[in-house]
């Protein structure tokens, strides 16, 4: 006969399984959610069962008042996470630390003894939001591996000491508004034809050293004090630039 009061083990295993599936019924996550119109940010809540709508839509975990930065490229934000800025790989980072950054180094290719394929960089999305960086280095050696066409430095003002090496899939580069740049080296950019480099702080910047011989429009500050103190490997212009 049972005692009074006694509750069987089955009984308590089917109130635990049942707790468990009411909690994941109705628990709620935060997402920002982002208007694919407007690109308005509300923080909502969702049950889990919802969560995977709003992430295909381009939504995110957690409040907007946590904002990320798109990084879609791998090879990018797996060095992010190896430099301790990021850890998961999901195609985001906390805006908030790659912010505050002021140095960045960057590899378009590496191996750290996995699949080296999956680590070759060709899209620079997400470079943006580093809105502090004072040095910026992107390499392709030793082997010029990397799929790059791009960079797009215009957001950072604070830019000093700029280094790009072997990035031979880029043909244009616009520095106009980096205007507290002051170190330049770009070496063996064999596709680089148009640089822009009329930020007005030519005269307070040392003398650039470049490395990309098929240059047809480099675009100055004032060409005759260029062709002067710089480099007379090159035709200097005022007013090249094709964009």
């Amino acid at each position: 006969m049972k005692k009074k009061g006694y509750i069987s083990a089955s009984l308590v295993l089917i109130l635990v399984v049942s707790y468990a599936v009411w909690y994941s019924l109705t628990k709620k996550e935060y997402i920002c959610h982002i208007d694919s119109t407007t690109g308005t940010r509300t923080t909502i809540s969702a049950r889990w069962f919802e969560k995977s709508k709003h992430l295909a839509h381009g939504d995110f975990l957690g409040t907007c008042e946590e904002l990320r930065t798109y990084v879609p490229d791998d090879a990018f934000e797996y060095q992010l996470i190896l430099l301790g800025y990021d850890d998961v790989m999901d195609d985001y980072v906390l805006t908030s630390i790659i912010e505050e950054i002021t140095n960045l180094s960057l590899t378009t290719w590496f191996d750290d003894g996995s699949r080296p394929g999956d680590y070759i960089m060709d899209d620079l999305t997400g470079l943006e939001d580093f809105s502090s960086l004072v040095n910026l280095s992107i390499s392709a050696l030793p082997h010029g591996w990397g799929e790059i066409t791009e960079i797009d430095l215009t957001q950072h003002t604070t830019l000093t000491n700029l280094s790009l090496y072997e990035l031979v899939n880029v043909t244009h580069l616009d520095l106009s508004k980096n205007t507290a740049l002051i170190e330049l080296t770009l070496i063996e950019m064999q596709g680089l034809t148009h640089l822009n480099l009329k930020n007005g702080n030519n005269e307070f910047q040392s003398l650039p050293f470049i490395e990309a011989r098929n240059i047809s429009c480099f675009q100055v500050d004032d060409a005759a004090w260029s062709t002067i103190n710089w480099s007379t490997d090159y035709i200097y212009s005022e007013n090249c630039w094709p964009f």
